[in-house]
């Protein structure tokens, strides 16, 4: 039974959405009998662009829906934050002590660098940090410092000058121990607050997923007919799972690298030779392993600079080694989906909404091949 729509469809068109365009109504009938009714113009999803694509998934094939083409990005300013814990440290901004600065473009290229001694070349570190970024013209092009109060607070951040660009930093901050001879040098390239794109891997507002089972291909070998030919109701169903899952289990690999001096350890630092920051591929409460005791699972308890505290413990042998993402538990725990998914997510508003949605693996479970229909907007 069809649902007749209201007399006040269609609405504004001059804006682009996605909605049931004949303004038709989600209902349940029984007979002739309405039952339940709802108002189609209520989904209204306002969209910039869309692509509509075919995919046929072979028996006991996984794919990942391609959404590149009309995917969002959002390019904003990658911003890194410091804290050389004055409480802990009450010397590091003594006369006396040197400290470095170097900007690195994202291939660890120099850029510029700086370096000062306090007591001598300024008084203040906020002082130092001011004069230093406007007699460097590479610095003061690529980033901003944000220090009003670091000289009592210990903390300040970068931010790139311009959305979309990636920056490494290094800090060498000498450190002044009352029981020590000589200086100590705080190595610290900043704790990643804000990523040069909110969607570093895409994401878009709407994605629909429509199996085509009426166009599915069987044959006498598949086991999935009825006497008549037709596909039984139970081998109509495919899998699912979100990239983020699907990634950290199936490409759990990263280009952090680590040199570990002895095994099991609580706490080691990663290597600045790294060809990205940390900040990237791990925050935390992730499960973290390494790429020789992949079966050695832990959870990070918190990330400063270049060191990474884990709540037990990891390493199975020292040396040069990688850092790897971990699931707990480590397994793809794939959804079941019918005849279709849709998913949709909101309209950011604020710089820090994180609203749209991301594309998903498709699994086919089956013995014959699947075809599905594809609808995404962004």
């Amino acid at each position: 039974m069809s649902i007749v729509p209201p007399l006040n469809c269609p609405p504004d068109y001059s804006i682009m959405a996605f909605r049931l365009v004949d303004c038709k109504k989600f209902g349940v009938v029984k007979g002739v009998e309405k039952l339940l009714a709802i108002e189609g113009k209520d989904l209204f999803i306002p969209i910039a662009q869309y692509e509509e694509k075919t995919l046929t998934l072979k028996a006991g094939a996984t794919k990942k829906i391609d959404i590149s083409t009309v995917a969002s990005y959002v390019d904003q300013a990658e911003t890194y934050s410091f804290n050389v814990n004055i409480a802990s440290r009450p010397n590091i901004f003594a006369n006396g002590t040197r400290h470095k600065y170097t900007l690195f473009d994202e291939d660890l290229n120099v850029l510029g660098s700086f370096q000062f001694e306090l007591g001598t070349d300024y008084d203040t570190f906020y002082d130092a940090i001011i004069a230093e970024v406007q007699a460097n013209g590479a610095i003061n092009t690529a980033v901003s410092f944000s220090a009003n109060n670091v000289d009592t607070s210990g903390a300040f951040s970068i931010s790139a000058n311009t959305a979309g660009v990636k920056y490494r930093h290094l800090w060498e901050f000498q450190l002044n121990i009352a029981y020590l001879p000589y200086f100590q040098t705080l190595q610290h390239p900043g704790n990643l607050t804000s990523k040069y794109q909110k969607y570093p891997e895409g994401r878009v507002k709407m994605m629909m997923i429509y199996a085509l089972y009426d166009k599915a291909s069987t044959t006498s070998g598949c086991n999935c007919t009825d006497s008549s030919g037709d596909l039984m109701s139970n081998k109509k169903s495919f899998q699912w799972a979100t990239d983020t899952e699907y990634n950290r289990v199936s490409f759990p690999a990263t280009p952090i690298a680590t040199t570990l001096n002895s095994y099991p350890v609580s706490s080691f630092q990663w290597n600045q030779s790294s060809t990205d920051h940390i900040g990237y591929y791990f925050s935390t409460n992730d499960g973290i392993s390494l790429t020789s005791s992949a079966g050695n699972v832990s959870g990070i308890s918190s990330i400063d600079g270049f060191t990474v505290n884990v709540g037990g413990s990891v390493g199975a042998s020292a040396g040069l080694q990688n850092l790897q993402k971990a699931a707990l538990p480590n397994v793809i725990e794939w959804k079941t989906g019918g005849d279709f998914l849709f998913f949709s997510g909101a309209q950011d508003v604020l710089p820090n909404d994180r609203l749209y949605v991301e594309t998903i693996w498709l699994k086919n479970p089956q013995n014959y091949d699947i075809p599905f229909k594809i609808l995404i907007g962004s």
